[in-house]
């Protein structure tokens, strides 16, 4: 034994500065290296359950590569998590580092470099120019831009391609015919068309404005140019129709609620509390006001068929229709279909946890000529897309609802003063994220509190009720469910199981 404890110091003695050397270099790693970070969660890794209970929903997400529309390579984006949903986010562009662009929802509006806020206001008539010179190179769009205004592109070796009377890109090359590499839902024939920059005719002058106390023209059924594939669409549908009340938050200038988004009275203030009364001095947009219309819905016959009485909740940009995906496919499935959606729920799930108003839903009513801003419109594409305006809707395809104006009430009103120059010269401000309190004034307090919220949408039924107390409420004039669904309403485009 004494032996071998002999042998075994002499061993240690030797190995000594073997292991000191080692456990230098390990710690001398730990410094200099970066911790190790987790991989990206990506949606192969993640159980369906965890994303949401239809997995196809998922998949259906990632498989949507339309950021590449706008110039980005596959090598420049990953389809990650974000919050709680997958979306395509770009880090790169032609793989030079840019700031982070996140491909939302699917629609791919976080793409483009400085995208336009989505509730920005109404535009104000541009002055009718007496004739556009043919564009500029600078005026001429990037490459994978759309071209479909400009007719022509900036970037060498790109050539504006038409897809069709609506759609025109900047591309290398055009193979005429369906693109199988796109999203099923923009599965549709290119033309290729290469076009040419030109003289283009003058824009047509603004859109009337009728008075606020009359209720805006509308079109019948039927009216001609408007030629369906689905002859269904002609015809008036089995669907019940719903009457109930939307409201709109507006500043001064009058205007149709078509080719507009709408909301609930709840969903309106949600709108109120998160996008307008947030800045110190100002409210965004100039709004002033809640207006209330009431409306008459009836689903055409495909939808209704498809187990559904509104459609998907689309977007409008001055008067055009922006998705998610493109518009027109679906309108020429389903009709000029009143859209709808659950505030907390996609396309603007992203915010499925920041709303506190109860059942707070917004709408879309597809108008006239959806595919131009509202003051280009020709007779042409108002024939050609009617939009579902009508007197009394019969669920024809271009007869999906009517309205008419109910009332308003004041932003001042709701909030309890008098006067929103002097309330801010006084020093207040409505809300402060940072706070969640306002100056000088309390009434957007505990923005993330449901008693709080519902004490607002409380007040805001009470003005209504005090201002006309022989309409109906907003209780007795009760919404009706919004039953868009996705899975039902893409069905049609889903890779089968």
């Amino acid at each position: 034994p004494a032996q071998r404890a002999g042998t075994f110091r002499s061993a240690m003695s030797r190995a000594a500065p073997l292991l000191v050397a080692v456990a230098l270099a390990l710690a001398l790693a730990a410094v200099l290296l970066p911790a190790a970070t987790p991989p990206i969660r990506r949606l192969r890794d993640t159980p369906a359950s965890a994303v949401r209970s239809n997995a196809t929903m998922a998949a259906w997400m990632c498989s949507n590569k339309c950021y590449t529309e706008f110039g980005f390579t596959d090598d420049d984006c990953e389809c990650s998590d974000k919050g709680t949903w997958y979306m395509w986010i770009c880090t790169s562009r032609y793989g030079s580092p840019i700031d982070t662009q996140f491909c939302g929802m699917s629609s791919c509006g976080g793409c483009k470099y400085d995208p336009p806020p989505p509730s920005a206001p109404f535009p104000q008539p541009e002055p009718e120019p007496t004739m556009s010179p043919p564009p500029l190179l600078d005026d001429c769009s990037d490459a994978w831009d759309s071209c479909t205004r400009s007719r022509c592109c900036s970037t060498p070796g790109f050539a504006c391609y038409a897809k069709s009377a609506y759609w025109a890109q900047c591309r290398q090359g055009c193979r005429p015919g369906v693109h199988f590499e796109e999203p099923r839902p923009f599965w549709a024939n290119w033309t290729c068309e290469e076009l040419s920059p030109g003289v283009f005719p003058p824009s047509p002058p603004p859109m009337p404005v009728p008075p606020s106390d009359s209720t805006p023209p509308q079109s019948p059924g039927g009216a001609d140019g408007y030629e369906p594939e689905d002859p269904a669409l002609l015809e008036p549908s089995t669907a019940p129709k719903f009457t109930f009340y939307m409201y709109r938050v507006q500043n001064d200038q009058d205007y149709p609620p078509e080719n507009q988004n709408t909301a609930n009275l709840a969903g309106a203030l949600w709108y109120l509390h998160n996008e307008i009364v947030i800045k110190a001095g100002e409210r965004r947009f100039s709004k002033t006001r809640i207006q209330r219309f009431k409306v008459s819905t009836r689903a055409t016959q495909p939808l209704a068929d498809a187990g559904m009485h509104f459609g998907v909740r689309y977007a409008f940009d001055a008067g055009i229709c922006t998705g998610p995906f493109t518009c027109q496919p679906q309108f020429e499935r389903y009709g000029y279909f009143v859209g709808c959606n659950l505030v907390n729920q996609w396309p603007t799930h992203q915010w499925s946890t920041q709303v506190f108003y109860p059942n707070a839903t917004w709408y879309s009513l597809p108008g006239k000529c959806s595919t131009m801003r509202f003051n280009e419109h020709t007779e042409e594409c108002e024939l050609g897309q009617p939009g579902g305006a009508c007197a009394d809707p019969t669920g024809e395809g271009n007869c999906t609802y009517s309205y008419e104006p109910a009332g308003e009430i004041s932003i001042n009103d709701l909030e309890g003063i008098g006067n929103f120059q002097e309330f801010v010269a006084s020093g207040g401000w409505e809300y402060n994220n940072d706070t969640d309190r306002g100056v000088l004034m309390s009434f957007w307090n505990d923005k993330h509190n449901s008693t709080a919220c519902a004490r607002r949408l409380q007040r805001a039924r009470a003005l209504f009720r005090l201002r006309y107390p022989d309409d109906p409420s907003d209780e007795e004039l009760a919404q009706p469910p919004c039953d868009f669904d996705f899975d039902r309403f893409y069905a049609w485009a889903m890779p089968p199981p």
